[in-house]
């Protein structure tokens, strides 16, 4: 089911759920911002380099997954102008995920991440679906999109398009599309199966159809 935008508060926390990925939102008022409208913004005490913080927030993530066809694709430490941190978990399973499952385990690490010494600066905690506009990472992710299209840019500086047509342990199979015709009438033709190895992989996006 295709969610439109909306949000949904509840027990002083925040879902945000859009049409193309998920997210949800821990949300903490400080006391020094009575008055203020609420914002799920956490305010800690430690500075910490982004890498350690992200392999502290990975860890934890972690040890709150008990389901095996969950991991966690990549954490996020943002920071602006205004030194706000955000700090998004990039979320997916075998067969995708789904809202309820992002809302459960942000919900299950809440307490323990408050309490966290990590910042001493305010940031944003959200939990959410890779989205098709995240480069697929792990291998693992790859049979869930078979049948769709896929943008595989190699190492070597070329890339191919074409549908995603199997996974196997170290390559994927591609029906390799290639660009013909001329002006308007150019368009992508399927051609022969290629067989490329995840090692020689740079990056892979899902390519969106809006036929």
């Amino acid at each position: 089911m295709v969610l439109g935008a909306q949000e949904i508060e509840f027990t002083g926390r925040v879902f945000w759920l859009s049409q193309l990925f998920v997210n949800f939102a821990l949300s903490y008022r400080s006391n020094s911002f009575e008055g203020t409208p609420k914002s799920p913004l956490f305010y800690l005490t430690k500075v910490k380099d982004t890498q350690e913080i992200s392999a502290e927030i990975k860890a934890l993530m972690e040890r709150h997954i008990h389901d095996d066809h969950l991991f966690i694709v990549d954490v996020v430490v943002k920071t602006n102008g205004s030194h706000v941190t955000k700090i998004l978990v990039l979320l997916d399973g075998d067969e995708g995920v789904s809202i309820d499952e992002c809302a459960d385990l942000s919900r299950s690490v809440s307490e323990e991440l408050e309490q966290m010494d990590i910042l001493d600066v305010k940031y944003r905690f959200e939990v959410s679906s890779p989205g098709v506009d995240h480069p697929l990472t792990y291998a693992r992710q790859y049979p869930q999109h078979t049948g769709r299209r896929l943008q595989v840019t190699l190492k070597d500086g070329s890339e191919k398009v074409g549908t995603l047509k199997e996974v196997k342990e170290e390559t994927l199979l591609l029906t390799e599309e290639t660009l013909k015709g001329a002006g308007k009438a150019k368009k992508y033709v399927a051609g022969n199966d290629v067989e490329i190895s995840f090692e020689d992989i740079e990056k892979t996006n899902v390519m969106i159809s809006f036929n």
